[in-house]
C-alpha cells in the first residue's frame, strides 16, 4: 500500500496514496476538466455516469493494475484532490507483463508546483515493486512541458506517430516515450537480426 507525504513548490505539503473508491469522482472531475481544456487527451466527451466510473476503478483493480492519487491537506483537517497516475498492463498483448502504461491527470489549478513528479516518482516505484521492468507513455508533441518533466524523470523518446490524433480540428503527433526501471543490459534479449 502506497501513502507518502511530499513537500512541494509554495510550501503545499501533499499525501500520495492508493486511491479508494471514494475517491472515484474526484479522479473523473480532473479527467472532465482536462477534456473540457481540449489540448491534452485524444477524447472529447466527459465521463458522468457514475456505474461507470466506478466500473472504471473495479476494473483497473481487478487487473491488478493501480492508481495513486495526491491529495493537499491544510492545517484545518479539509482535503483538496489534486491529481491521479495510473500505472496499467497492455490486455491487447502476451508477453507485455513486465511493460506498465503510464497515464497520469494534475488538476489544473495545481499544475507547475510538484504534484506530477510527485505522483510519477511514486508509480515508477510500486510498478516496480510489482514487477514492472519498463514504463511506458505517450504525450502529444503539443505539450512541450510534459515532454520536458518526463525526460528529466529519465524518459526517452522511442518513437513518433505523425498525426495520429485530430484534437478540435487540428492533428497532433503522439510522442512515444519510455523509461526502464531496471537497467536494459539486465534483460535477456534476444540477438539482432
Amino acid at each position: 500500500m502506497v501513502q507518502s507525504q511530499r513537500r512541494l513548490k509554495k510550501g503545499y505539503e501533499i499525501e500520495i496514496r492508493d486511491a479508494q473508491i471514494s475517491d472515484v469522482d474526484d479522479i473523473w472531475d480532473v479527467f472532465n476538466m482536462v477534456v473540457d481544456e481540449g489540448v491534452y487527451l485524444p477524447v472529447s466527451a466527459q465521463v458522468k455516469n457514475k456505474a461507470d466510473k466506478r466500473s472504471w476503478f473495479y476494473e483497473l483493480i481487478t487487473a491488478g493494475d493501480f492508481c495513486l492519487v495526491a491529495i493537499l491537506k491544510d492545517s484545518a483537517g479539509s482535503e483538496k484532490f489534486l491529481g491521479q497516475v495510473t500505472i496499467e498492463t497492455s490486455s491487447e498483448w502476451d508477453g507485455i507483463d513486465h511493460v506498465g502504461i503510464l497515464g497520469i491527470l494534475v488538476h489544473p489549478e495545481y499544475r507547475n508546483i510538484g504534484v506530477g513528479q510527485s505522483l510519477i516518482e511514486e508509480a515508477c516505484t510500486e510498478a516496480l515493486a510489482r514487477g514492472k521492468k519498463k514504463i511506458t507513455l505517450s504525450v502529444f508533441h503539443t505539450n512541450p512541458r510534459a515532454i520536458a518533466l518526463y525526460s528529466k524523470m529519465g524518459f526517452e523518446i522511442a518513437g513518433r506517430r505523425k498525426c495520429q490524433f485530430k484534437v478540435n480540428d487540428v492533428y497532433v503527433d503522439e510522442i512515444l516515450m519510455e523509461k526502464f526501471l531496471v537497467p536494459a543490459s539486465e534483460l535477456d534479449r534476444a540477438p539482432d537480426t
